[in-house]
């Protein structure tokens, strides 16, 4: 096994990690949505998501990547409120 090969298996089993995570994190979205949904609550609120970049960009210890990990989170909102709205019109 080559350099190259050895660096790509260490990122699929971070990738299964990530979608482990993934999966579990869409569950709670989905307990999220029906509580949203009970209580009349928007499925958008962008205090909460300023505060969560703010607080979680703490947890990136390499400076130069922060900026990167805030897209991630931006996209992984962007998904989990797609979710929330398909959720919302069933």
């Amino acid at each position: 096994m080559n350099e190259l090969e050895k660096y790509r298996e260490e990122i699929d089993v971070i990738d299964k990690t990530i979608a482990e995570c993934f999966e579990k994190r869409m569950q709670i979205v989905l307990k999220v949505a029906e509580y949203k949904q009970k209580n009349g609550l928007n499925t958008f609120d962008p205090q909460r998501e300023q505060r969560m970049f703010e607080k979680n960009q703490n947890y990136i210890q390499e400076e130069r990547l922060k900026k990167y990990y805030i897209e991630l989170l931006k996209k992984q909102l962007e998904v989990s409120k797609q979710y929330q709205e398909e959720l919302k019109n069933k």
